[in-house]
């Protein structure tokens, strides 16, 4: 009996400690979180900070792609739509490419414009730190670098503008 009642005090510190552990926490891939950060390159091969765009915007979606994800193109001309039609009122995009060569994610934009930012990330540092497993996803950040919304695959039109226009709507 005195063996049992250690072990479960002896898990039930070890849950607390846990907890407490990431409790404190204020990063974390989200919502209602401060998005993480990582360094991505552009298609010149510079480096940019996620973070850095992120203070560009009222909102900015961060879009995790792939050149040769049916569901990617489907919701690419949604996003450049909504860039075309919301980037003069706060509206970024930052479509991160997951493990693709430079090469081939310049071939796709200049066969397609996409008209927004396009990032690489072939040594998958920011799909880690956003914790990306499946394709496409975005995430809606505010200004302030917190999470406000995670979309899911197969996005529409209305679902991007739902999520971005309360952050764009005049005061």
């Amino acid at each position: 009996m005195k063996t049992r009642f250690i072990s479960i005090a002896l898990l039930l510190l070890f849950y607390v400690t846990s907890f407490m552990a990431t409790e404190g926490a204020q990063v974390k891939p989200e919502v209602g979180f401060q998005a993480p950060n990582a360094t991505v390159l552009d298609l010149q091969g510079n480096p940019v900070q996620i973070a850095s765009l992120i203070e560009q915007n009222k909102v900015t979606l961060i879009h995790f792609w792939t050149t040769w994800c049916p569901y990617c193109q489907r919701e690419m001309p949604y996003l450049r739509t909504l860039y075309a039609q919301y980037s003069d009122k706060g509206l970024g995009i930052a479509a991160i490419s997951f493990n693709e060569k430079p090469t081939v994610v310049r071939n796709y934009v200049s066969k397609n414009s996409p008209q927004f930012p396009i990032y690489t990330d072939e040594p998958i540092v920011a799909h880690k730190a956003y914790q990306v497993y499946v394709i496409p996803v975005t995430f809606v950040v505010g200004q302030d670098g917190i999470i406000r919304q995670k979309i899911g695959h197969q996005a529409t039109y209305d679902t991007f503008e739902r999520a971005i226009k309360p952050f764009l709507e005049d005061e």
